[in-house]
């Protein structure tokens, strides 16, 4: 194994939001501080702040915000830039759109040599028109000033090499994909946690729980999966539906009235710091995604022995093994989604089938200790060269 000095380099990461830092960076950086001093930044007004925990990191705010505000956003580019050149980073590290385009920007004007971002899924991938064109041209520049560029999933690099933001054998692919992988530690089966959920939110023990856990969000497909799950639970009382997450801009408003008269068979819960418990509690995860990068909630929840039932679309592809681990259906086609909602529900041996199948790929393929060791070797490869040019 390639070795590297104790704290011989600096490395800033950036994220827009603490909890992007939370999912996806935190596991790694409690091996890479053997190697590396490391900065985050992150916008701590949006949450509460990180944990600064033994020393791993050093947590420092920065205003950055999702939605597009020229001013702002040339306002935190020049405090980047300054920030980057005072520190003299050996590496800039960034993950999410906004944070890639301002990061890798303000590290390229500061010189920083060695610029990564992490493509993690891409909000064109649905839009159309002159802001697919805007949104798509921002992935570009960001590929073209970035030194080294990290994809986690294999489906989705080859979707932007096909859409020209990538060339080939220009980005590298963690392990079998995901950033961080899943915390086995964490995310397990529990029938004592199942108990506990379905008696808190009055489902019977003998019920099938459909589960979807994410940002209430339309790119979601929530209400794909409110009109599916409406034709397949008008004939079956002990079929239900949980939504777990945030709501964004209202969404869930129209998903209530969708299923307004299923309401019995339908639970929310807003929020909630410890989703495993929701996908120990549920027979199976549904994730009807228009667009995602990989889908972090799909390996979790088979993790907890549930299999999932997800779009047919890149990055989804990766996370499970079709009728092995779960099942895919067609994306946006309602009827292709309720009959495989109804295939679930009435085939409750199969369900547990998938589920130890499941479980068995999450630990050979996307345990966090698995991922944790590919970025400790990506960053020992690539300080390496930093230091020792050829």
């Amino acid at each position: 194994m390639i070795k590297i000095p104790k704290k011989d380099s600096n490395v800033a990461f950036l994220a827009t939001h603490p909890q992007g830092v939370k999912s996806f960076l935190l596991p790694h950086f409690f091996t890479l501080r053997k190697l590396i001093n490391i900065d985050v930044y992150t916008n701590l007004l949006l949450a509460n702040a990180l944990p600064e925990e033994e020393k791993a990191y050093t947590l420092k705010h920065i205003a950055i915000q999702r939605r597009i505000s020229p001013i702002r956003d040339l306002i935190v580019i020049w405090k980047l830039y300054q920030t980057f050149k005072k520190n003299k980073y050996d590496v800039v590290h960034t993950i999410t759109p906004k944070a890639g385009l301002l990061g890798i920007f303000a590290a390229w004007l500061a010189g920083v040599p060695i610029r990564i971002h992490i493509f993690t899924g891409q909000v064109w991938a649905n839009k159309r028109g002159f802001l697919r064109y805007l949104l798509k041209t921002t992935d570009k520049f960001i590929a073209f000033l970035a030194t080294n560029i990290l994809v986690d999933s294999f489906s989705q690099e080859e979707f932007l090499i096909e859409n020209k933001i990538l060339q080939k054998n220009e980005s590298n692919v963690l392990g079998n994909g995901s950033v961080s992988g899943v915390n086995l530690m964490r995310f397990f089966p529990s029938k004592k946690n199942q108990i506990r959920i379905r008696k808190g939110l009055s489902t019977p023990m003998n019920s099938i729980v459909c589960l979807y856990l994410g940002r209430i969000n339309k790119d979601k497909g929530v209400f794909d999966l409110a009109n599916a799950f409406k034709k397949v639970a008008k004939n079956n009382p002990s079929f239900e539906l949980w939504f777990i997450g945030p709501d964004e801009e209202n969404t869930y408003v129209k998903v209530k009235s969708i299923l307004n008269e299923f309401s019995s068979q339908v639970k929310r819960k807003e929020f909630t710091t410890n989703p495993e418990d929701y996908m120990q509690a549920a027979d199976f995860l549904c994730l009807p995604s228009y667009r995602e990068g990989f889908g972090s909630v799909v390996i979790e929840a088979a993790a907890c022995q549930i299999p999932s039932l997800v779009s047919r679309i890149y990055g989804l592809k990766d996370s499970i093994k079709d009728n092995k681990s779960g099942l895919t259906f067609e994306v946006g086609n309602v009827d292709d989604l309720a009959r495989m909602l109804e295939l679930m529900y009435k085939n409750p041996e199969h369900l547990k089938k998938m589920g130890k199948n499941a479980i068995d790929n999450v630990k050979n393929c996307f345990s966090e200790k698995i991922l944790t060791h590919e970025m400790e070797k990506y960053y020992q490869n690539l300080l390496e060269a930093l230091r020792c040019p050829k």
